[in-house]
């Protein structure tokens, strides 16, 4: 969710930072070094209480970005989730390159800041997170504790809908970056948009959502469309 308080919002540009790129098969994610964190935004106080699940959620969008732009050259995924976009803007592979969770490489106004402090009052019932535009803030509501980690992608309903912490970060991260809107959420209404209305796919945060759970379900199973396997029931 983007919220632009003030009819003026500050646009942040992120510049890409070299990762690791995984290769196909990859483990699942683990922490990264502490020293890796150390070049990350500022967090708010007001995170403290969830400092261990924060650490482990932006570690694994630092996986997840690093998964997603070695996908970047995968023609027929960019087209599954984006359409023939041509020269249109915001260009998704461009937006996607730019996306970092460090601020090495960031422009003077800094990296987005995380809190958990919710600053502009938004968390209202089925709020997870938003982009406060005019701070720079990425806030996130209690509602995102509850959502699961990248190892549930292809496992668990709830990563079949997208309910990803770290998938939740990249769409804060294209608001931030390409100033995406939010047309639409789920992967039903993202499919509907890259298939049908290209200009509105580049433009929709969810799209970069799911586009990355897609190329990391392709990373780590051969299967970029792979859901979760119903567990039949025993016969008593």
């Amino acid at each position: 969710m983007k919220i632009f308080p003030t009819l003026v919002g500050m646009h942040v540009v992120i510049g890409a930072v070299a990762g690791a790129y995984l290769n196909h098969k990859a483990a699942t994610p683990t922490a990264l070094p502490l020293s890796a964190h150390r070049g990350r935004a500022s967090v708010d106080q007001s995170c403290d209480a969830h400092k261990a699940e924060l650490t482990q959620a932006m570690d694994e969008a630092e996986v997840l970005l690093s998964i997603t732009k070695y996908h970047l050259s995968d023609a027929n995924l960019l087209k599954q989730y984006f359409g023939n976009y041509g020269n249109a803007t915001p260009n998704p592979v461009e937006t996607i390159k730019q996306m970092s969770l460090y601020d090495a490489s960031y422009a003077s106004s800094g990296q987005p800041r995380e809190s958990c402090s919710d600053p502009l009052s938004s968390c209202e019932k089925g709020v997870i997170a938003y982009s406060a535009m005019d701070q720079s803030v990425v806030a996130f509501c209690d509602n995102f504790w509850n959502y699961v980690g990248l190892d549930e992608v292809c496992n668990t309903v709830e990563a079949d809908e997208g309910w990803v912490k770290a998938g939740i970060i990249i769409h804060e991260l294209s608001h931030q970056i390409a100033d995406t809107s939010d047309i639409c959420y789920g992967m039903s209404c993202v499919l509907d948009l890259a298939a049908n209305n290209a200009s509105a796919a580049i433009n929709n945060a969810d799209n970069y959502h799911f586009f990355s759970l897609a190329a990391y379900a392709l990373n780590t199973t051969g299967d970029a469309n792979c859901t979760a396997t119903e567990i039949p029931q025993q016969e008593a």
